[in-house]
């Protein structure tokens, strides 16, 4: 039993109209590959081709033999244009397009003047047969390294497609009187082949396309993203020295203030300032300026460690975070960075010298005081002489500058404290009491023992007044109790930390003071506590 060519010629048709409709669909507001709509039109001239097959007998036949022949293979010369374009990124040679006219011609002539079906069945498939080993050649040699089977499995339809033809060629040469829509077994499974690789040829080609443009959205992606780690790159970097800029150093020094916070590692921090850098740009010029900066920028980074973090602040002004590092051994950073910076020449200029300015920094304290102290450390050496490395007062805690507790952090009891109850104001001036007569143990080089009854007394006394002071609130109905409570178990137990950590020698004397008299009397019952004044002078 053998299917009827006429059926399977108009199913080709029906077929590719079908797919030519689809792929325009497709191409609606939708960036498409290269090459995409040739093979579209390809496909429409496919159709095209084999309606005018099937129209032999309604139409005059040399008419038929001209525009059927002419657009199957205009149709082949499209589609194999659109591949080059969309597997090599260049056009198909412009004169493989006189080919289907060529191919008209020829037969057009084996119709008028020598009329002979197998020669123009020869020359035509023939044709179709060479088109389509350059289709399979170039699909095989630009296949995608990702889905190259895919490639090997479009090549190798046109292949069978093309061997196809060539067996009908043959066949219609040995038997010229052989019509063509007579049904024989061997033209019924041509047009068969055909229709099959067309369905075939047209999916693939649309996979193709789709997975040509996922490399083109991944390569896109991956610049995206190269870009984006360019451009963040640029916005945590100083453009001149390559640097961190002020707001890439931020979270690092965040960071570090944390670990400070949690586990009391030391950090410092260190401002340099280049001397008389203004006279520089304005004696040398700003390019033999920005080049001193670049000398030095390398200069500082190499007298860093690793585990340093240098930026530039601004202008002539750098920061560097010493992780790990008290006040006396930053100095030392300092000084080792300023001597090599002064025995360094630049160009046009000759020497430079720097001041440096370091603070460290205390638990709890905000960045603004901490910087602020480095920063007027700075100015002392500014104001010093210039070319020197200053620590400021308060970061300077040694048996020479003992001295220095008693004046920043003895407190007097002031009027202005008073929040009107008299059992809290009582309570108040008990702590402030118990906390210079702690002051007086530690300047006095007391014994340890004393010392630790002092600072548990502080406890207890601490420990009453939260809870009485809880309690005199919750009375006057405070709104903000809840988180004033919270506060009171914070500070008790960073209190009760402290002290542990001062009995075992891990604390200095400077830092729990610090947290003493700074953050518990002053900053929360003396500042905080002012909060609830009202609610209690209300009632």
């Amino acid at each position: 039993m053998t299917l009827d060519i006429k059926t399977l010629m108009i199913c080709n048709v029906i077929i590719a109209l079908f797919f030519c409709m689809a792929f325009s669909f497709y191409m609606v507001g939708r960036k498409t590959q290269a090459g995409f709509r040739l093979w579209t039109v390809g496909i429409l001239f496919h159709a095209l081709g084999f309606l005018f097959l099937v129209m032999r007998g309604t139409i005059p036949t040399g008419l038929s033999i001209l525009l059927a022949n002419g657009l199957i293979i205009l149709s082949v010369v499209l589609r194999l244009d659109a591949i080059y374009r969309l597997v090599g990124n260049k056009t198909l040679a412009k004169s493989i397009y006189l080919v289907p006219l060529v191919v008209c011609l020829v037969c057009f002539y084996f119709y008028r003047f020598i009329d002979h079906i197998g020669v123009r069945s020869l020359v035509v498939s023939i044709t179709l047969f060479l088109l389509a080993l350059a289709f399979a050649r170039k699909l095989i040699q630009k296949r995608s390294p990702r889905n190259r089977y895919l490639y090997y499995f479009a090549a190798g339809f046109i292949l069978i497609r093309g061997s196809s033809l060539m067996i009908r060629a043959l066949d219609c040469l040995v038997h010229p009187e052989i019509n063509i829509f007579t049904a024989g077994p061997r033209h019924s499974t041509h047009f068969l082949i055909a229709l099959i690789a067309e369905v075939g040829i047209n999916i693939i080609f649309l996979m193709m396309n789709m997975q040509q443009a996922e490399e083109e959205l991944y390569r896109v992606h991956v610049k995206m993203a190269e870009n984006h780690d360019e451009l963040r790159r640029l916005s945590m970097t100083d453009t001149l020295t390559g640097l961190l800029n002020r707001r890439a150093a931020m979270p690092i020094i965040n960071r570090e203030m944390e670990r400070t916070n949690r586990f009391g590692q030391p950090v410092s921090l260190i401002i340099l300032d280049i001397d008389h850098f203004k006279k520089v740009n304005d004696t040398c010029g700003h390019d033999v300026g920005d080049k001193v900066l670049v000398g030095f920028s390398d200069l500082v980074r190499e007298n860093c460690r690793k585990i340093d973090s240098v930026s530039r602040w601004g202008g002539e002004e750098f920061v560097i975070i010493a992780s790990h590092t008290n006040a006396d051994n930053a100095a030392i950073q300092a000084e080792k960075i300023r001597r090599t910076i002064m025995n360094r020449r630049f160009d046009k200029i000759g020497t430079v010298t720097i001041s440096a300015g370091i603070s460290t920094y205390h638990p709890r304290e905000s960045f603004e005081e901490w910087f602020k102290r480095a920063d007027e450390a700075l100015y002392m050496a500014k104001e010093n002489g210039r070319n020197r490395v200053d620590i400021h007062p308060l970061d300077r805690v040694t048996e020479k500058s003992m001295d220095t507790i008693q004046q920043v952090f003895s407190i007097n009891w002031q009027e202005e404290f008073s929040s009107g109850n008299d059992l809290i104001d009582a309570q108040h001036r008990g702590l402030i009491k118990q906390s210079n007569l702690i002051i007086d143990a530690i300047m006095n080089n007391s014994e340890t023992a004393i010392l630790k009854s002092e600072l548990d007394k502080l406890l207890s006394l601490t420990l009453r007044h939260f809870q009485d002071e809880e309690k005199i609130l919750r009375d006057h109905q405070f709104s903000l109790l809840d988180s004033h409570a919270e506060e009171h178990r914070r500070f008790t137990e960073e209190l009760q930390q402290n002290i542990r950590r001062f009995s075992e020698d891990d604390l200095d004397a400077y830092h729990l003071l610090r947290f003493v008299c700074h953050d518990l009397v002053i900053g929360h019952m003396i500042n905080k506590d002012k909060s609830y004044h009202y609610c209690l002078n209300m009632n």
